[in-house]
């Protein structure tokens, strides 16, 4: 299993694990859930890293690394 998927999973199973009743989660609680997912999301890792500049294909210097532009993607994302 991949790296993201681990920590995305333990996140979830966290956020679970402070649910009184998690056979019936409310909304709030599967809320609560996935933003812990996207939070868990935030730092990429290498391979994401490395997949992004190949899939770039430019060469061009960029104005903010990969790393930042997702860390402002996922920031994005836990404001909605």
């Amino acid at each position: 299993m991949s790296e993201m998927i681990e920590r995305v999973a333990k996140a979830i199973y966290d956020a679970f694990a402070t649910v009184g009743d998690y056979e019936n989660p409310t909304k709030e609680d599967i809320k609560n859930a996935a933003r812990a997912a996207i939070e868990a999301m935030r730092e990429p890792t290498e391979a994401m890293d490395a997949a992004a500049y190949a899939a770039d294909g430019t060469n061009m210097p960029l104005a903010i690394t990969y790393k930042e532009a997702w860390q402002a993607m996922i920031d994005a994302a836990l404001k909605g």
